[in-house]
């Protein structure tokens, strides 16, 4: 119950990161890089409220949206835990998926592919492993969001190069 909330919660960051891309892709193709900056800042101003707006919500009705799927006390509660501790680190999630869709409207879905890989398998599968050990259940939890902190740095670095490459490219006549 507490996974069916919380994906519908991040519905917004996975469809602005999607929408980005298309958005990012045309920019580029029609050489209006200020479109494109802009366009990003807006993504990420865009997909930073609708983060706070839902991790409030979620906070001050945990357990009324737990009720929703007429769960038990235990499962309510423990639900409730869940999305407060998931929803407290949106603003990682969304950022990540807009970076996302940044990287595959450049071209880079290599870039993204690889982003979402090694933040998953290389940082969040580990750390769930060891926390769990240390806090249980609760430790599962937190490495989602150390996941999402992860792929985000790695899709920054990643735009960086990408930005470089293009300023390289445009200093020196076209030539990389």
């Amino acid at each position: 119950a507490a996974s069916k909330i919380d994906g519908f919660a991040m519905l917004p960051a996975v469809n602005t990161g999607q929408c980005i891309s298309n958005y990012i892709a045309q920019n580029i193709g029609a050489g209006n890089q200020m479109r494109v900056k802009k366009g990003v800042r807006a993504a990420l101003v865009m997909t930073t409220g609708f983060s706070i707006v839902l991790m409030l919500c979620i906070h001050l009705g945990a357990g009324t949206f737990m009720h929703l799927f007429a769960v038990g006390e235990e499962a309510l509660k423990q639900g409730a835990r869940f999305l407060k501790i998931q929803s407290s680190f949106y603003i990682l999630f969304s950022i990540m998926h807009v970076l996302n869709g940044v990287l595959i409207g450049e071209g880079r879905a290599k870039m993204s592919l690889a982003g979402s890989i090694l933040s998953f398998c290389a940082l969040q599968v580990p750390v769930a492993v060891i926390l769990s050990a240390v806090m249980g259940v609760i430790g599962i939890w937190v490495a989602a969001p150390i996941g999402w902190f992860g792929g985000m740095l790695l899709r920054i670095v990643f735009i960086r190069q990408t930005y470089l490459q293009r300023r390289d490219g445009l200093s020196n006549g076209g030539r990389n």
